[in-house]
């Protein structure tokens, strides 16, 4: 797109990938339909000069002559040109650069923050007691968690029978403080999104306050501590006082994504 020599091919490829944007934006509603449009319209535009030579030698397959421009350009402009250009080419180089090492050096567009490390994966809830009382595994009782999931960041969840409606709410493809962050409940039904804070004490346990992204009303206060590889134990309190024994059991799952065909995959 810098070059006269290469602006149809650039604004060739541009309506190619901008089209189907566009069209994603407008049939999901994700925010960007004037901007991705907007877009679309300019490489249209570009690519329209070039239109008939293209058409002749694509579809019509006869011998075409690019359009050769030699504008009049002082000799002192003509310096002024050559700088200019490599001034772009340098900004456009260092953008490049500088944006690239802020998104490997983030987690967008989950929180930044570090949850409590070697944790991370889903749990059954083998033991839940409230209140000194022991509750049975249960698919109806809304007081008895069911598993929990640990993020590597600073988020878990909760799956309890619940009214919890999906949150539908478009995610934000923009930076946003890690207390906006929510793209890892965006969509779920039927699961609790805590965001906490720890400290680890001395004898390896983890003192963590814990509050729903959803209503920060409800909280939990609790000492987290690791048995074995697999197993962890949390004791503590939650928004109404009610004392909490549970007893989390590893479940060794295998996420696709994570395993991918050849690599890991990565989402953004």
């Amino acid at each position: 797109m810098v070059f006269r020599k290469t602006v149809a091919v650039g604004a060739g490829v541009l309506i190619a990938l901008l089209a189907n944007i566009v069209i994603v934006n407008f049939v999901y509603e994700l925010g960007e339909q004037v901007y991705s449009l907007f877009l679309l319209l300019i490489a249209i535009t570009l690519f329209s000069y070039d239109l008939p030579r293209f058409f002749n030698a694509v579809f019509r397959q006869v011998k075409t002559q690019p359009e050769i421009v030699n504008p009049l350009v002082s000799q002192p402009l003509k310096k002024l040109r050559v700088l200019f250009k490599g001034g772009f080419l340098l900004f456009f180089i260092l953008f490049g650069f500088l944006t690239y090492s802020s998104w490997k050096s983030s987690n967008y567009p989950y929180p930044k923050e570090s949850g409590i490390a070697h944790i991370r994966g889903l749990y059954n809830v083998d033991e839940f007691v409230l209140n000194s009382d022991t509750l049975a595994y249960s698919l109806t009782d809304s007081s008895r968690w069911q598993n929990v999931v640990f993020e590597s960041w600073n988020t878990f969840s909760i799956k309890r029978k619940s009214d919890i409606k999906a949150d539908l709410h478009k995610p934000r493809i923009i930076w946003q403080a890690d207390s906006l962050r929510n793209f890892e409940n965006i969509g779920n039904g039927g699961r609790e999104f805590y965001r906490y804070t720890f400290a680890q004490v001395p004898d390896g346990r983890y003192q963590i306050r814990a509050i729903n992204k959803r209503n920060a009303i409800q909280s939990f206060q609790f000492e987290l501590q690791k048995s074995g590889e697999n197993v962890l134990l949390l004791l503590g309190k939650n928004e109404q006082g009610e004392s909490l024994q549970v007893k989390l059991r590893k479940i060794n799952k295998e996420y696709l994504l994570d395993k991918g065909r050849r690599k890991p995959i990565s989402i953004y």
